[in-house]
């Protein structure tokens, strides 16, 4: 077999690692022993990149190099204006380096861009989205392949981009094998992630609460980054009901070996994931799993044969998982569960089974590489936004307005046409109201603005009366343009309730 030089394009300048990321390292590590392979990190305008990245590359011996660029997580955080910008140096490595596969996480314009210039095929590890980004129309900056690790959602993205894939699951391997102790009391149960609303961290808190007021003795450990008013929100709780000595954030946790090797089992409480990393690294360590049925975790766990599944998402019914599996770990028959998880692993999760299914995804891509033949300018909407840059600069406004809307313009120019003739609050009156308003102001010159709707402001902005929410008219034919970040699931809430719908007259701006 053919050595192939494969480029791995991660997502993250920050010192945030999360599961997406983890996961594309892994897969480099993992084609390392067969290809050429080489991580691109992206960098901040310091030239700095994300160091959690760095060290693990370092650690284990894996080559990489630093660029910058901009990769996204939601079509509505694409920004078409910049990506060009550092385009000649990655380019330049691109074409030096003599790469036959361009592999990326999130949506990267630069490295499509290249993708499409060459002729290089191009494949997107792809992530779940949340219901309604599924109704937002599909702009062509994705590439013709994505690599998903769970069957859930490979068909919906593949539906969606009209594109082909490949289930590749995750691979990941913590290197101990925990034996079990027979009966231990507290048991301890681990959580990693972030600690965000999606991956429900607050009911699992709950869960636990549940259980050690029935005497159950356990002890839960929360290991993931934890700065978000999410994760505030879990310690009031905690402090409220004084569950200090049960919970623990620990925060994020560089050495997964030694969280794994204190933990008992493994707990997954997600509402909206394709397949948590975090469940095969406890597989890998033969620690048991506890998790939601969320999106592809159903396709390999089986409640009872290979792990302890809840029925639902609340925090009544992880206790229930939980209790089951304490039932087990009392009678033995935990040993049973451990068996199938073991099997599991082999047959899904191993290096051996994810390098077969990586190496049949790229040999595909290699066979058909010739059968795309798309433009460079991708979404076709690139002088519109550029010239919609222009009328700002023009309008006077700062720089800092300027490029706080380049990730949102092409998202905007997606959803315009559903937006235009409909009479719009936009719900906030700070920075983003503003900036939404200016925005349509050039794209949709008969946009009619009944109000700005903010609690926290009075009086009028620009001419347009500032009222409550209280005070809005809520009928056909109005829109209500959500332009503020924090609080935007209660706004949804409390419109849904009002039989409004989002992408119908809700639209989700900043």
């Amino acid at each position: 077999m053919k050595a192939l030089n494969i480029a791995y394009f991660f997502s993250v300048s920050s010192d945030y690692l999360g599961g997406a990321d983890h996961t594309l390292f892994m897969q480099a590590l993992l084609m390392g022993s067969r290809h050429n392979v080489i991580a691109v990190l992206p960098c901040d305008k310091a030239g700095k990149v994300n160091e959690k990245l760095r060290r693990k590359c370092e650690i284990s011996g894996l080559e990489y190099r630093g660029f910058a660029y901009d990769a996204a997580i939601a079509i509505r955080s694409v920004n078409l204006v910049d990506y060009k910008r550092d385009f000649e140096k990655i380019e330049h490595f691109v074409t030096q380096e003599r790469i036959d596969i361009l592999h990326s996480v999130q949506i990267n314009p630069v490295v499509e861009y290249i993708s499409r210039k060459y002729g290089i095929p191009h494949v997107m590890n792809i992530y779940s989205l949340e219901e309604w980004e599924w109704r937002v129309p599909c702009p062509d900056v994705f590439p013709r392949y994505v690599s998903c690790d769970s069957e859930f959602y490979l068909n919906k993205w593949m539906k969606y981009l009209n594109c082909r894939g490949k289930c590749v699951r995750v691979y990941d391997e913590i290197g101990i094998q925990k034996q079990r102790s027979g009966e231990k009391f507290p048991v301890v149960i681990g959580g990693a992630g972030l600690i965000c609303e999606y991956k429900n961290q607050l009911e699992i808190i709950k869960a636990v609460e549940l259980v050690v007021k029935k005497g159950r003795k356990i002890r839960l450990i929360l290991a993931g980054e934890d700065d978000l008013p999410y994760a505030a929100g879990c310690r009031a709780y905690m402090q409220r009901h004084q569950l200090q000595d049960w919970v623990q954030l620990a925060g994020f946790i560089d050495n997964m070996k030694e969280f794994f090797g204190e933990i008992d089992v493994f707990i997954c409480g997600s509402r909206r994931e394709s397949f948590p990393a975090s469940v095969v690294e406890a597989v890998s360590c033969n620690i048991p799993v506890i998790s939601t049925p969320v999106a592809g975790i159903p396709e390999i766990l089986t409640d009872g044969e290979n792990a302890y599944l809840s029925r639902g998402y609340s925090a009544g019914e992880l206790a229930e998982a939980i209790e089951r599996f304490l039932d087990d770990s009392e009678t033995g028959k935990v040993s049973g569960i451990l068996a199938g998880e073991q099997r599991t692993y082999e047959a899904c999760f191993s290096a051996g089974a994810v390098r077969e299914q990586l190496q049949g995804l790229y040999d595909e891509m290699l066979e058909r590489a010739g059968e795309d033949k798309r433009m460079w300018n991708m979404a076709g909407c690139e002088g519109e936004i550029l010239r919609l840059v222009r009328q700002m600069e023009r309008a006077g406004s700062d720089q800092e307005d300027i490029r706080l809307t380049y990730d949102r313009l092409l998202y905007l120019y997606q959803i315009k046409e559903n937006i235009a003739g409909k009479q719009c609050y936009i719900w906030g009156a700070g920075r983003w109201g503003r900036l939404t308003r200016l925005i349509f102001k050039y794209w949709i010159e008969d946009l009619e603005i009944m109000a700005f709707v903010d609690q926290n402001r009075s009086n009028s902005i620009d001419g347009i009366s500032v009222i409550g929410k209280e005070e809005m008219e809520i009928r056909e034919n109005v829109a209500v343009l959500i332009s503020f970040v924090k609080g935007q699931q209660e706004a949804v809430a409390y419109l849904e309730d009002k039989n409004m719908e989002i992408m119908e007259n809700i639209f989700i701006i900043a």
